[in-house]
């Protein structure tokens, strides 16, 4: 473990985002002694004056085993993960309260869903409540509410939208709060180029400079007790990096990995710890919601045109260019806007309904009014470019494939 005492900086905000495997025994019992080494690095830092936020996994697993049943089926009922959920929930908390209260810290449990981040005006009032507790000095503790959201918990296909595992939910906190950095922790040492489980000649990688390196990554398999796997932290990865956040990515089986990232977070030298991902283009405000909105509404399929239209130009998406919609939403909702092949390029806040983007794909703007209605007035694309976020690098390879 390092030793090195980090130089003096302005004020940072870090959100830590710990997995089940890190938390969880071979047993399945909570890893208390993990959660101790954890509570003591995040005091360190807060002493150091920054701001830390915890983003953990765990509570369905730890539920599982307090209720005596028995290890997770395919077809177990969504009721009974539900259940689980709500038994680990208190075990997981009172875990986190016990470990930072020997270091004199007061721990906050926040509690969300899918649609608390998806709605605007409730994104914004968790974001006072994040600033109050930083205020305060309490360290807020975040994990989906699974005991009530039931979308990840069912299969795989609702899940794609949704946190996968709180990965994606500590990106889409990171930019919430203006995190200055996003901590990984699973149960591997970084990002490698093959999975170092099967292959004992995978290499790591030290930093991760662009989003084309990130693309072009494909790490199969989730981990044995969580949802998620190395493909959702670099799904996360990549939401963090475009909100301008830098991530790093450790095991979080070796003691004092907090501490040593926060210490060595600005190196980028091939032995530093864990895998560097350093930001792309920074987005902002209500960009950053729209891009990374928990879950989409729904689903406006483009056809070659469009696509190079958004990629190339970066112009707005017309009806011309739908060649269908999947899903019920109203206008004003955000969207996933896909190509044919099912790649999602761009979101956006979608300027009709989908029975109305029904009636009008694949027709030109000087018929909308036509097709909808005389009397009413009816702007000319079906998403604006003002209020539309390209995944750019994803758009860029795989958008005109």
């Amino acid at each position: 473990m390092l030793t090195v005492r980090p130089r003096a900086v302005a004020k940072l905000r870090i959100v830590v985002k710990i997995g089940t495997n890190v938390l969880s025994q071979v047993d399945g019992s909570i890893a208390s002694h993990r959660i101790a080494q954890f509570s003591g690095d995040i005091s360190r830092i807060l002493d150091e004056g920054h701001d830390v936020l915890i983003v953990t996994s765990g509570a369905v697993g730890l539920g599982r085993r307090e209720l005596g049943l028995d290890s997770p089926k395919s077809n177990t009922p969504v009721g009974e993960k539900q259940a689980c959920a709500a038994v680990g929930q208190t075990l997981l908390m009172r875990s986190y309260q016990e470990a930072f209260g020997k270091h004199g810290r007061k721990v906050a449990q926040i509690l969300v869903t899918s649609d608390d981040l998806s709605r605007r005006q409730s994104y914004l009032n968790l974001r006072e409540t994040l600033e109050r507790l930083f205020t305060l000095k309490v360290v807020p503790v975040l994990n989906e509410n699974d005991s009530v959201s039931v979308m990840e918990l069912e299969d795989e296909k609702s899940a794609a939208h949704v946190f996968g595992d709180n990965d994606k939910l500590s990106a889409l906190i990171s930019a919430k709060v203006g995190a200055d950095f996003l901590f990984l922790l699973t149960d591997v040492a970084g990002v490698f180029d093959f999975n170092p489980k099967s292959n004992a000649q995978a290499k790591k990688f030290s930093v991760i400079e662009s989003l084309e390196v990130l693309d072009s990554i494909s790490t199969l398999g989730k981990s044995s007790a969580g949802r998620g796997g190395m493909e959702t932290k670099l799904a996360a990865a990549k939401a963090a990096s475009l909100c301008g956040i830098p991530v790093l990515i450790d095991s979080g089986l070796r003691d004092g990995v907090i501490w040593e990232l926060f210490s060595t977070r600005d190196e980028k030298q091939e032995t530093r710890p864990g895998t560097l991902i350093l930001p792309g283009h920074k987005l902002h405000g209500k960009k950053r919601w729209i891009g990374f909105s928990t879950v989409s509404q729904g689903c406006i399929k483009i056809n070659e045109g469009a696509t190079r239209a958004l990629v190339d130009k970066q112009a707005s998406l017309l009806p011309s260019g739908v060649t269908d919609v999947v899903g019920s939403f109203s206008r004003g909702d955000v969207v996933s806007i896909e190509t044919s092949e099912g790649f999602e390029i761009a979101r956006g806040i979608a300027e009709f309904s989908a029975p109305q983007i029904k009636k009008i794909a694949g027709r030109k703007s000087t018929e909308v009014k036509t097709l909808l209605g005389k009397n009413q007035k009816h702007p000319s694309s079906v998403v604006h470019r003002d209020r539309l976020v390209l995944l750019q690098a994803y758009a860029l390879k795989k958008g005109s494939a």
